[in-house]
């Protein structure tokens, strides 16, 4: 027995049942899944290449190994002698039975996977969007996962519903020698232009996975924003419009984060004074009465509870700024696009 059959026969026997395509199906799906929600991995460039092959192979792949589940069909004269009438009952026969479905071979497969699969992904994305869940990609990943498990389900209960040899197992060498026997044949020039239409076609799906898996410029944002809290509940509303010179107000801040990276957040509090001038109404006035930080993942949201207490008599404008990575000594609104504010009366005591 050679060692690879050692090795095979060490795994536990339902896995030893899984189709090795199918099983390849399961591993990606898996691997995919921790690249891109364990934190550092999804950093890294694997994120963008293990979903470009997810996306645009494995959904379609699998719903085809679930309507396929069959080898494809014998061809007229191919291992079948025209003197064997045993032969030709024998593919007769399994026509008979299976006319169409399962009947398909490795290169309709192969397109039937890609083409399906780039049809489900806006598809499975509609989902998510109609759905409760916030349309994020861990919401997308996990729409497509389930999306996949339950063909793969199927797809393994109907090989296994098959005559071991009518089941679809992929023919590696099988390929790899027509391709040899292809090369082997073609002229240059033709060879030239095969390539041309794969790089294309290489291309054309890096585009359409580009679009899905890495978001316009116009996407990436973050937002600061003042809530307060009314019985363990953070609201939009019931803000203070007043406050004794001295006092305090508690306030809450809120961070979103979807620059599709971790940022590490610097809030400014400041304090201003407006008045009119030559060129309108301008800050006249500023003065920083707290800064603070705060490190949030792409998707994610942070809450900060703090109080506030104007030193200004008047009416005074508290402005919370918000600076991706590092913030000025002297904030602004002009140095930020991410800013909110809120209007409170100081009374003198």
């Amino acid at each position: 027995m050679s060692d690879g059959r050692r090795w095979w026969l060490l795994l536990p026997a339902p896995l030893r049942k899984v189709p090795a395509d199918l099983g390849a199906v399961l591993l990606l799906t898996a691997v995919t899944n921790v690249v891109i929600v364990v934190p550092f991995v999804r950093e890294t460039p694997l994120r963008a290449l293990f979903g470009l092959v997810f996306l645009l192979v494995v959904p379609g792949y699998a719903f085809v190994a679930a309507l396929f589940p069959g080898r494809p069909a014998p061809e007229s004269g191919d291992g079948h002698s025209g003197s064997d009438p045993d032969s030709h009952r024998a593919v007769a026969t399994t026509d008979i039975l299976e006319p169409g479905p399962g009947h398909i071979d490795g290169v309709e497969r192969a397109g039937l996977s890609v083409g399906l699969s780039i049809v489900f992904a806006p598809l499975l994305f509609m989902i998510v969007d109609v759905s409760p869940w916030d349309l994020d990609l861990v919401a997308l990943l996990g729409v497509v996962t389930g999306f996949v498990l339950v063909s793969w389900a199927v797809a393994v209960v109907r090989r296994w519903q098959r005559p071991p040899e009518d089941r679809f197992r992929v023919p590696y060498r099988t390929w790899i020698g027509a391709t040899l026997a292809v090369g082997q044949s073609q002229s240059r020039l033709d060879a030239a232009l095969s390539v041309l239409v794969v790089v294309s076609v290489v291309l054309a799906v890096g585009v359409v996975a580009g679009g899905v898996l890495v978001p316009a410029d116009g996407e990436r944002y973050s937002a600061v924003y003042v809530l307060t809290d009314d019985d363990d509940e953070f609201v939009a509303g019931n803000y203070p419009s007043r406050v004794a010179l001295g006092d305090s107000r508690e306030i809450v801040v809120g961070i979103d984060n979807e620059q599709h990276r971790t940022v590490e957040y610097t809030v400014v509090v400041a304090e201003q004074r407006l008045e009119e001038t030559g060129e309108g109404v301008g800050v006249v006035d500023q003065r920083e009465l707290e800064r603070f930080e705060a490190e949030l993942t792409h998707g994610e949201t942070s809450y900060h509870v703090h109080d506030i207490e104007p030193t200004m008599v008047g009416g005074t404008r508290i402005v919370w700024f918000l600076y991706p990575d590092d913030a000025p000594v002297e904030p602004s609104m002009e140095t930020t696009p991410y800013h909110a504010h809120l209007w409170l009366e100081v009374d003198d005591r």
